[in-house]
């Protein structure tokens, strides 16, 4: 696939993929986890901690950045498909950890892990199918790496469908 895209100007043509605009490498934010069928956050610590950091823009922000597309496009899709240039998706860990900073987010405990500005504990997971395909896993443990690189506790889990 990666000999099409590199002769693409001297062979007059423009590689479109099939897989171009699939969902492999998208991620959701359950920002409706924790709250009450009212909208008010549930009592329980997990909960809380998600919502105090799911809705502050800066947390999406920070995971958006600490990404790197093109060492994920490479790494699981042979350099395919095309980088999407909407998102700053560009392993600026350095960015990602000033927003994470600048919000209050900080390792309390010494456990290498953040806790929100509040002072909870915060964990979260990727979730996906447990017969995902392997590309899927692999998108999921990148995305691990990469976040934990910002001291977020963060962990796959493969659930039945």
């Amino acid at each position: 696939m990666t000999l099409y895209l590199e002769n693409e100007e001297k062979g007059n043509y423009t590689y479109k993929s099939a897989i171009e605009g699939a969902t492999f490498g998208v991620v959701f934010f359950n920002i409706n986890y924790g709250l009450n069928a009212d909208g008010t956050v549930k009592e329980d610590v997990a909960s809380q901690a998600w919502q105090e950091m799911v809705s502050d823009l800066r947390f999406r922000q920070a995971l958006m950045y600490a990404i790197d597309v093109e060492e994920t496009a490479q790494t699981i899709y042979n350099g395919l498909p095309l980088v999407n240039d909407l998102y700053t998706c560009d392993h600026d860990i350095e960015k990602a950890n000033a927003l994470l900073d600048e919000m209050g987010m900080v390792d309390i405990d010494d456990d290498g892990f953040r806790e929100t500005p509040s002072g909870k504990k915060f964990s979260f997971m990727i979730w996906l199918e447990a017969d995902s395909s392997g590309d899927k896993v692999t998108v999921c443990d990148l995305l691990r790496e990469f976040w934990q690189e910002l001291g977020l506790n963060v962990e796959p889990n493969a659930v039945e469908s």
